[in-house]
This record gives structure tokens, sequence and C-alpha cells, in this order.
């Protein structure tokens, strides 16, 4: 650090020789900075002040530690493609209108319930909607099928003969 140094300044003048503490000074007030053109006392080369090994701690700083960069998170699970929920709305439609009205009616309304569950992203729900529709449509049929079977054995029990009349 015993060298002295010449500085171009922004005017384009000269300034110096100066030694080193000198020159540290003028760069911490922001006269000089690391693209200041220099040259020493022994050379005739000018040159940036971050090329001359007196100023390596001022300008050769290690560049900041970048934070941590965030924790790799895996993107969501891309669902997989879902089979479309069935919603037996024609089923407890006939039900209904054909069987057994009161079950037919509850078998309707989890249809339909299906049906705004599926259109609303609710998949689960969904399915246990048209589970219970599901349910219900074959409820009103058995009920159906043990009504007309239960006519068919009074009709024959009651009927087989005129003598009784």
């Amino acid at each position: 650090m015993n060298a002295l140094y010449t500085i171009r300044g922004a005017d384009g003048q000269p300034y110096g020789p100066v030694p080193a503490s000198l020159l540290r000074e003028w760069i911490a007030e922001g006269r000089a900075n690391e693209n200041t053109l220099a040259q020493t006392s022994a050379s005739s080369a000018w040159q940036p002040l971050n090329a001359f090994s007196d100023f390596n701690d001022l300008f050769n700083t290690p560049p900041p530690l970048a934070a941590e960069p965030p924790p790799l998170v895996a993107p969501p699970p891309v669902p997989a493609a879902r089979q479309p929920v069935p919603n037996y709305l024609v089923p407890a439609i006939v039900t209904t209108f054909c069987c057994c009205t009161p079950v037919g009616l509850a078998a309707l309304i989890f249809a339909t319930l299906s049906n705004s569950r599926a259109g609303a992203g609710d998949y689960e729900g969904a399915l246990k909607a048209a589970y219970w529709a599901r349910i219900l449509v074959w409820t009103a049929f058995f009920a159906f099928a043990l009504q007309i079977l239960a006519y068919s054995m009074l009709s024959a029990i009651l009927f087989r003969s005129p003598a009784h009349f």
C-alpha cells in the first residue's frame, strides 16, 4: 500500500498522485468508485480501481448471500379423470309415477341432489346422493313388486270360485 495513485475524475482531469489511504477516503465519500480510472506512479496504463489489489477489500466483496430458496413443494396432485356420477334421475321419475310415490319422491330428491353436487365439484357428495337415489329406486321397485304380488295373491284367494259369494 505504498504506491501513489492518480485518478481521472468525472470531469476528465487527473487528480493525484495520492496515497491509497486518501483514495480510500475519496471512495468512501463517493468521489471515486470501482470504475474510476487510475494509474500508479510506476505505470502509465489507466485501469479501473477494482483492478488494483490495494482496493480488493472495497470492491471485490463477495456477493451477498442469496436468501434460502423456498422449500420445494410438490404441486398438488392432478385429480385422476373421474367417472361421471350416475344420478338415477330417470328411474326415480319412473318409480315416482308408476311404483311407489313416497319412496319415488325421495329418490327423485336424491337424484337431483346428486346432479347439483356433481355440478358444484363435490364428487364425494354426488356419489353419496347417487347411492341413496339408487337404494330408494330399488326400494320403490321392490315395494311395487310386492304390491303386485299381494294383489295377485289376494285376487286368487278371493276370486278363485264364485261359490264364496
